[in-house]
């Protein structure tokens, strides 16, 4: 159904309508005032189209920006996850390459120093004494009934190390049997048996330090390990008989 348009004396017609009168002197003002509404009503719809399609294609190309945006992020996010990945797998493993290579001096350390004091030891021969008993004098401790009687004398073992794994042990006064041990070492005690010898290297000689031990009785008892030679036990014989003597008087 076409549309209608009121005319200036109210009646309403069709624009063909006054189409058809454009020439008729009554009607030619409504026919030029109804074509003018219409070319502006058309020229309105036409904007709107326009405006519509433009509003379209701007809210397309946001989406289109958007979606575009996203994967970019996605993939700068996937790309960035690598990259960390990488670089925390780099740096464990320059991480794990610098440990390897701290613990080798160490290990190279320990393995020659173990291998030094073998060297050091081999054809010498050296003397374990207790000297302090519960933090006195061992002598001392004896001869004041504090320890033992001939405590000192009866816990002296000599050791002779014959070579890198086997040494020979005795009694001072040859009242313990002679035996071979095998021996160990590691970068900072010689183990023989239960007995357990800290020592240092200083410039390929050993540096060797007291250390304790608890008795069956529960006394401390410090050692130390020097090295041996007869005469200078014969001396420190002659010297132990001299202190007995002293304290029978």
């Amino acid at each position: 159904m076409s549309k209608k348009y009121r005319s200036r004396n109210g009646s309403l017609h069709t624009y063909e309508f006054y189409k058809e009168r454009r020439d008729d002197p009554s009607w030619e003002d409504d026919f030029l005032r109804i074509r003018a509404i219409r070319q502006r009503n058309f020229l309105i719809a036409i904007v709107a189209v326009i405006a519509v399609v433009i509003i379209g294609g701007f809210i397309y190309e946001e989406g289109q920006k958007g979606k575009s945006q996203n994967t970019a992020v996605e993939s700068s996010s996937s790309s960035s996850t690598a990259s960390s990945k990488s670089k925390v797998s780099e740096s464990s493993s320059s991480e794990s390459s610098k440990v390897e290579q701290s613990s080798k001096p160490t290990e190279n350390k320990t393995s020659n120093n173990a291998e030094q004091i073998k060297k050091f030891l081999i054809g010498k021969t050296y003397k374990v004494v207790p000297f302090l008993y519960d933090g006195i004098n061992a002598n001392q401790a004896a001869h004041t009934n504090k320890a033992p009687q001939n405590f000192v004398k009866d816990n002296i073992t000599i050791l002779h190390f014959i070579d890198s794994s086997t040494v020979t042990q005795n009694g001072v006064n040859g009242n313990n049997q002679q035996k071979n041990e095998n021996y160990q070492t590691s970068d900072s005690t010689i183990t023989i048996g239960a007995l357990k010898i800290p020592y240092q290297m200083n410039n390929g000689a050993a540096e060797f330090h007291s250390w304790n031990t608890e008795d069956q009785n529960g006394h401390k008892v410090t050692w130390k390990i020097e090295p041996y030679h007869e005469n200078n036990n014969q001396d420190e014989d002659h010297h132990d008989h001299n202190n007995d003597d002293d304290h029978h008087h």
